[in-house]
């Protein structure tokens, strides 16, 4: 039974309270053969049309969600601007009404614990508890 609650407790992401450093953006959405293609693309156009300078990835998280990363946000105050920014100028929640993805920030720090836990649930309520 320990062993059980060991194995679980460190399959969990370790998300750390430090906000001064560098974030990425990242909206984390379901696999499917439709959205991968386009939501790059859409994402790349929002950032020209804001005149941002900002570079973007494509990465998958596990089986079930892969992300588009935009690099680099600096500090906690640009980073949470840039979402609110998302947010209310992209189009991307009228287009794709009823698919199931995430818009969130996360540092260089914390995202890496995020891609070696792939625990998306953790990092969705530290988010929610720090990113106000």
């Amino acid at each position: 039974r320990d062993y059980q609650i060991n194995l679980i407790s460190s399959s969990r992401g370790k998300y750390i309270k430090s906000f001064d450093e560098d974030h990425y953006f990242l909206l984390i959405y379901e696999s499917k053969d439709e959205l991968p293609a386009s939501l790059p693309n859409e994402i790349d156009s929002f950032l020209e049309e804001s005149n941002m300078a900002l570079t973007t990835g494509n990465l998958v998280l596990d089986d079930k969600y892969s992300m588009v990363l935009v690099s680099y946000l600096p500090g906690k105050r640009s980073a949470n601007t840039f979402i609110k920014l998302f947010s209310e100028k992209s189009a991307l929640n009228e287009k794709y009404k009823g698919e199931n993805f995430y818009n969130l920030v996360i540092t260089k720090a914390n995202f890496e614990v995020l891609f070696e836990s792939k625990d998306l649930r953790g990092y969705l309520n530290f988010f929610e508890k720090n990113y106000p």
